[in-house]
C-alpha cells in the first residue's frame, strides 16, 4: 500500500481549513445593544430675519451677538477712527485670512 506524500500545498490547504473551522467555531451572535433613551432637543431659538443688504450684528444659534464677530466689528471701527486707513476690507471668513498674510502684502503690494 502506498503512503501519500505530504507537500507543501497539502500543508498549507490543511493549515486553511483548520483555520477556518477555528474560526468558523469562535463565531458567536451578538446581543442587540440597547439604545439609551434619547434626550429631546432644546427648543430652536426664533433668529430674526435679516437682510443681506442691512447692516446688523452677526447672530448666534442662541440669538446673542456673537463674541467673534463684536470683537471684530470693534476693531474694524478703531482702525476706521484712527483714519489711518484707505481701504478696509470686509467680509466672510475668505477675507478674515487676507490679515495673516501681511508680510507678503507688504513685500508685493504696498507702495
Amino acid at each position: 500500500m502506498e503512503v501519500p506524500q505530504d507537500t507543501p500545498m497539502k500543508r498549507t490547504l490543511s493549515l486553511l481549513l483548520g483555520l477556518s473551522l477555528l474560526g468558523a467555531a469562535s463565531v458567536v451572535a451578538q446581543e442587540a445593544k440597547k439604545e439609551a433613551p434619547k434626550k429631546a432637543a432644546a427648543p430652536a431659538v426664533k433668529l430674526p430675519v435679516q437682510p443681506a443688504d442691512v447692516a446688523a450684528p452677526k447672530l448666534g444659534n442662541d440669538g446673542q451677538i456673537q463674541p467673534a464677530f463684536a470683537k471684530a466689528h470693534e476693531s474694524f471701527v478703531a482702525i476706521a477712527k484712527k483714519g489711518e486707513a484707505q481701504v478696509v476690507f470686509l467680509g466672510d471668513s475668505i477675507t478674515a485670512g487676507w490679515n495673516g498674510q501681511k508680510d507678503l502684502f507688504e513685500k508685493e503690494y504696498a507702495q
